[in-house]
């Protein structure tokens, strides 16, 4: 996971180095033009709402029928049709504009880099339309309009982090044998080929819970089926034999139902992370 190329993105922008992260999920939406986190974080990189749009746009003209996609747009509309008209009527050349560019992709050219490149010469050459017999716009009005640009790109963000951090109800995914854990398995799941497994193991006084609420998007999302096992000891705690034996019996059960690979990725938290830690000198 430490070569995990959307990774390597996530922390050039988070150390302030975007135009690096932007090369590097170029590369990935090369390989792979429906990953939706990459366009995402592609988004990131951008500074402005201008710039950000029509990378949007652009996501979901190649992944119509994401549902991530669909309501991070469907919130900017809603949000500028409760604006003032003149921001709606200023939201629209910048659909056109990318509708211009995904035609101009269409015909052929593979690279994503240079589909990226095309939206934003799309963006950056059009002309501005000159509106008659109007007076130069005033420094407060400028002001306005860049504090509703500055809005409208953070409930954007707002609603993607919401969307990728909100866990699914762990109801239906709780089993209560050989011993309680969740079980997460993606929707994309199929038996043909093996999945990796990964296993969040929670720390002292905790539950199987715990895990699932941080992992589980990042489940459905990365596409590895997601096990998150209790330790039933009294008092929260647990010996390292009696851990050991309560996540390879969750791990049998789970390897006899799904198409698993034969390694696993482990990862505990706090007394979980030493058990992990043992687990794997026992079992390397």
């Amino acid at each position: 996971m430490d070569n995990d190329p959307l990774q390597t993105a996530i922390d050039l922008i988070h150390s302030g180095q975007k135009q690096r992260a932007q090369k590097v999920l170029q590369l990935i939406l090369n390989e792979d033009i429906h990953n939706i986190s990459a366009w995402f974080w592609y988004v990131e990189t951008c500074a402005t709402a201008e710039e950000r749009l029509p990378i949007l746009y652009t996501c979901a003209r190649f992944n119509p029928d994401n549902a991530q996609v669909k309501t991070v747009l469907d919130a900017l509309r809603k949000r500028q049709t409760r604006s003032d008209p003149t921001l709606r009527s200023a939201s629209e050349p910048v659909e056109n504009e990318s509708k211009a560019a995904v035609n101009l992709v269409s015909g052929g050219i593979s690279q994503v880099g240079q589909k990226l490149a095309i939206v934003e010469r799309a963006h950056e050459e059009t002309p501005k339309v000159q509106q008659p017999n109007k007076k130069a716009m005033k420094p407060t009005a400028l002001i306005m309009w860049s504090i509703a640009g500055m809005l409208m790109v953070a409930f954007a963000i707002l609603v993607v982090y919401e969307i990728n951090s909100t866990p699914a109800d762990p109801t239906s995914h709780r089993f209560t044998q050989p011993i309680e854990y969740y079980l997460y398995v993606p929707k994309a799941y199929e038996p043909s080929h093996a999945w990796p497994l990964f296993i969040g193991i929670h720390g002292s006084g905790g539950t199987g819970l715990d895990c699932w609420n941080l992992w589980q998007p990042y489940a459905e999302r990365e596409g590895f089926i997601l096990l998150c096992p209790t330790m039933p000891d009294e008092g929260g705690g647990w010996l390292q034999t009696d851990g050991e034996t309560y996540t390879w019996a969750a791990i049998s059960q789970v390897t006899s139902q799904y198409n698993i690979r034969p390694r696993y990725f482990l990862v505990g938290f706090s007394a979980g992370a030493a058990f992990v830690q043992g687990f794997c000198l026992h079992y390397p």
